[in-house]
């Protein structure tokens, strides 16, 4: 949540630039081997809108792909018949429903 809100001073101020840089080296190493950060839709979530908001394209950016997925792609493994759960095979939960929609609306925003 704190690079979406930096996101607006990223190309403007060097220290910004310098921090979030050093937040998405971070991000970076921590994508697990299914391009997902520990199997949780609502971290994944938050990463996208992040990646979204920056101007980073997570369907394109080898960065934050691994093995052909990346976290667009992702969050249909968290879909459910009533909904969005927490991890893949999970119960539908209003929390992670409004986490990925709210993701995969800021994606959208991006691409168009």
């Amino acid at each position: 949540m704190a690079l979406q809100a930096l996101a607006p001073y990223y190309k403007n101020n060097t220290k910004v630039k310098n921090a979030v840089d050093k937040a998405l080296n971070y991000l970076e190493k921590k994508l697990d081997a299914t391009g997902s950060y520990g199997g949780n839709s609502c971290t994944d979530a938050q990463v996208l809108t992040a990646l979204s908001t920056l101007g980073i394209d997570a369907t394109k950016s080898e960065k934050f792909s691994k093995l052909n997925s990346n976290l667009v792609g992702n969050m249909a493994k968290y879909k459910t018949d009533k909904g969005f759960g927490i991890g893949a095979g999970g119960d539908a939960n209003d929390f992670a429903n409004t986490q990925v929609s709210y993701s995969l609306n800021a994606y959208l925003r991006f691409v168009e």
